[in-house]
Parts: C-alpha cells; structure tokens; sequence
C-alpha cells in the first residue's frame, strides 16, 4: 500500500487496517493510503474515528519505521470512549465555517462498552510506600482535582477513575499521582533500614576488573565500542563462517548500526583505524564486552588489537615492532589471572593470517584465538593496508568454566647451588617450542638431579642446519633442594632428556 507520504510499503497479517470493500484506505493509527487524500477534486468525505489497541500501533509503526501524529497519540493510549465525541465536534466544525454539511447518520461500532474503572487506595498502604504520612484532606483534594471522583471508606478510599486516564491502572498509580502532587520534597531523608545482609557482588565485576588491570598494566588502553555494527563488517568475524547466525535489527538506525556484533574484534579495529587516520602510529587496545549469535546467545568476552611499536622509542636503545609474541603473552596474562595456564596451537580463521593464527586452549578446552589480521579485513575496517595489526579474543565465560582453585604454598629458598647445562639441538622447523618444553619437562622430573628451569635463548637457521629444519638452544636448569648435586647427578639427568627428545621428536645434538 502507498501511504500518504508516497511511500509504497509492505504490510504483515498482524497490522491493523481501515478498509473499505475493495482495498485498505489506511494503516490503523498511523497514516492514511493515497487513494484517501482529500484533493480540490474531493466533494464527498467519510469521518472516521475509532479507539486502538496501544501496543498494536506501536509495533506496527516500528515494523514500518514510520512514525507519524497519529501513532505518536495512539502509542501512548487514548480514551476509549472519545471517539463518538471527536466525530460530532468534527462535523459540528464542518457546518459551522460552511466547508460542507452532514447527509448521513453517525454509526457506533462499540461492542464491549467500557466505563470508568473503579480502584482501592488503602490509607495504609499510602504512608508505607510514600514514607510520610498525607493528610486526608490532601488526598481527597489531589484526586477530585485530577478528575477523578473520590468516596471514603473505612480503611482508605474508593476513587472512581475516568476513562481518558489511561495511565491509572491500579493501586500504585493513585500512590504515585498523590505523591507526585503533594510533594516529594516533604520526604524527610532516611536511611532504610537494613534487616537482610547486602548481597554479595556480581563475580564478573571482580573478573572484569582483573581483565582490566592485567592488560592496562601491559601497555593496553581501554575502549568501549558501539554494540551495533554495519552488517559487511560483521560478516568476516561470524562463527566459523556462518553468517546466518547474526542476530540483524529489525528497525535499526542506519545501515552502520544494522546488526549486533558477534565479536568485540569490529569495534576495536574501527578504533584503531581512527587513531592512525589521525596520525597515531602506536595503537593497543582492548575491550570487555558483550557478543551476540543466535548459536550462542549473549556472550561475555574480551578482545585486543595491537599495531606499531610494541615499546615506546628510548634514548637508551631502539624501539622494536609489535608481532605475534606480543599478543600471545598478553592471552598469556589473562589466562594466567583467570584459570590457569594457557596452550596455543595451530589453528585457522578466515580473519587471520595463515601461519600466523592460534587456538588459546585452557585445560583442554578452547578458549580464544590469536593471530595477525589479514590485510583485506584490516583495510576494509579503514586501517593502513601495510600496518601489521594483531588481535586477540577469549571468552571469559568459558575461562570461567575451566577455572580452577589455585594451589598455593610456601617453601624455604634455596639453601644449596644450582647447576646450569645448554643444549643446542637441530629439530623440525614445524615443531613448536611449547611440545619440546613439555617433553623436557616430562623427561626432567625422574632423573637424579630435579629439573627446575627451562629457558629458549637462541633459534637459528642457515648454514649448517639442513632444510626444513632449525636449531634451538636451550637453557635447563637443574637444583636440589637437600643436597649439592654432582656432575654425574646433572650428566644422567640431562642425558636422560636428550634421549627423550631424540625418541620423541628426532632431535640431534649439534
């Protein structure tokens, strides 16, 4: 149907219409049809006036998405018994400035009549929720001068209410209306009083709060982004590339804010983009917040983005480039304050550069991604395409799940010296350095001397070390804390990981 303003507009089954035999002459409590508008042509016109449900206006004019005088008024509920009234004041009108005169009888469809509605206020229930006391006089005065009509009773009063207040539905509201008109300035200020203990806080607030100190304290800064996204931004970030579980606006604002984001990654590269459009080169920042997906409903995260200089410029030496490791240690820092120690292993998302992409994985079980932007993502969010951006993003819902009570204990320092051998060791150049440490670590806690320290110090390639390979130099660490141990301690022990790196992962000793 055309509407008045010459707009053509679809309508559902649950939008009320006036119509005649033929074709609807309007969208009921919102906007005539064209084929209605009176023009110098006109010599005949219908009144009509009816009363409508309030809320059936208010969808059917979000539905639409237009907003008009009349569905402004019905939104907000009418007198039912008005309209017989509005049409004889409109054809008394009429007749009066000789704009045309009456040639038919007004018709009433008015099935279920519906009188003024009759409410309790109860003298009692009136000083408990004001926390004063209302003289009776006052109470008898606010309401007959609100046009309501007022009779007393044994514990309060019987008010007859009018039908054009449509706001006055119960006990309440007559509370409210006497308060509203006696003052609530005569309220004496009072502490209530406390009879049942303070609930305890929301543990998200503490959780949050951690997140937040954690990164700010690794160089991060704090953003708060819109939760309404354009849809082309969304698409790249849905979960494993399922775009029909985005949750998109029925009414939304504009086509920028069309739907709800699904990750919190959108917003921060929007950010980032606007900082080095205004020439901000280092950006890092992080956000607490909300995603939505029809799979997974409502859930809570934390995300990053980091490009430029992962340190300030110092006289005392160069500044270096954010990369890879950097955000790795701050998912590492979350992890760590949350639930326990983090894993990352090789992982793809079409956001994310190939071989440069990991899954967090927390007590087995994922919990976030990390890796460097594509550049396609990062210039289609308005960031330079030669900025390497990396982003991050966990869900504290699950770090929560996996959380479990830390251990914590005291022991004496140290009282005899330790002992400290280096390897360097030729292995697969696709092997990662965090299954090297853990067979190391495995293979040190039965030798003759205890394993306290793992440390990489030195990764090379290139002469010397055969293709697809690469040479690691590690550090171990070996103590005792009852005893001096022996070199022929420290050599079983360290002759013992060897063999178990040779077994497990086919490293040679260079």
């Amino acid at each position: 149907m055309t509407t008045l303003d010459g707009v053509e507009r679809k309508l559902d089954q649950d939008m009320l219409v006036i119509a005649d035999c033929d074709r609807p002459q309007a969208i009921a409590g919102v906007m005539g049809s064209s084929t209605s508008e009176v023009t110098t042509a006109t010599r005949t016109v219908v009144f009509e006036s009816a009363y409508f449900k309030a809320s059936s206006i208010r969808r059917t004019s979000k539905k639409l998405g237009l907003r008009s005088e009349a569905s402004f008024r019905f939104e907000r509920g009418a007198d039912i018994n008005l309209p017989v009234a509005a049409l004889q004041r409109a054809t008394a009108l009429m007749t009066e400035i000789g704009a045309g005169r009456v040639i038919g009888p007004l018709v009433d469809r008015y099935p279920r009549r519906q009188g003024p509605r009759r409410l309790r206020l109860r003298r009692a229930h009136l000083g408990r929720l004001l926390g004063m006391a209302v003289p009776e006089s006052e109470v008898v005065r606010i309401l007959r001068s609100l046009g309501m009509s007022v009779a007393s009773t044994g514990d309060g009063w019987e008010v007859i209410v009018p039908t054009f207040r449509v706001d006055v539905l119960r006990e309440i509201d007559l509370v409210e209306e006497v308060g509203r008109h006696y003052g609530f300035d005569k309220l004496e200020p009072a502490f209530p009083a406390m009879d049942v203990p303070a609930t305890p806080p929301d543990p998200r607030i503490s959780r949050d709060q951690l997140v937040r100190r954690v990164l700010t304290a690794g160089g991060l800064s704090e953003a708060v982004t819109f939760g309404f996204i354009e849809a082309a931004a969304a698409e790249p970030f849905a979960p494993e590339g399922r775009v029909n579980e985005l949750v998109g606006l029925s009414n939304p604002l504009s086509a920028k804010f069309d739907t709800l984001r699904p990750s919190l990654l959108p917003g921060l590269l929007d950010a980032v983009a606007r900082n080095r459009r205004h020439g901000r080169r280092d950006v890092g920042l992080f956000e607490i917040g909300s995603r939505f997906t029809t799979g997974a409903g409502e859930t809570g995260g934390v995300a990053l983005a980091w490009t430029g200089a992962a340190v300030p410029n110092h006289w005392s030496g160069g500044s270096r480039e954010v990369d890879f490791f950097d955000v790795k240690g701050a998912a590492e820092a979350v992890c760590d304050a949350l639930a326990g120690s983090a894993r990352f292993r090789p992982s793809t998302r079409a956001f994310l550069v190939p071989g440069q992409t990991a899954e967090v994985v927390v007590a087995g079980s994922p919990v976030g991604v990390v890796g460097e932007l594509t550049a396609a993502v990062a210039e289609q969010s308005g960031a330079p395409p030669q900025d390497k951006v990396y982003v991050a993003e966990m869900d504290l819902g699950l770090l929560a799940a996996v959380r479990t009570e830390r251990q914590e204990w005291v022991q004496p320092l140290p009282r005899h010296p330790f002992v400290v051998r280096d390897a360097s060791l030729i292995v697969s150049d696709a092997l990662p350095a965090e299954i090297i440490r853990g067979t190391i670590q495995a293979s040190g806690t039965s030798g003759a001397a205890p394993l306290v320290g793992v440390e990489f110090f030195d990764r090379y390639t290139g002469p010397g070390v055969p293709a697809g390979s690469v040479s690691i130099a590690v550090r171990l660490t070996f103590q005792a804390p009852d005893r001096t141990l022996t070199d022929s301690d420290v050599q079983q022990a360290f002759d013992t990981i060897l063999a178990a790196l040779v077994r497990e992962h086919g490293a040679r000793q260079r």
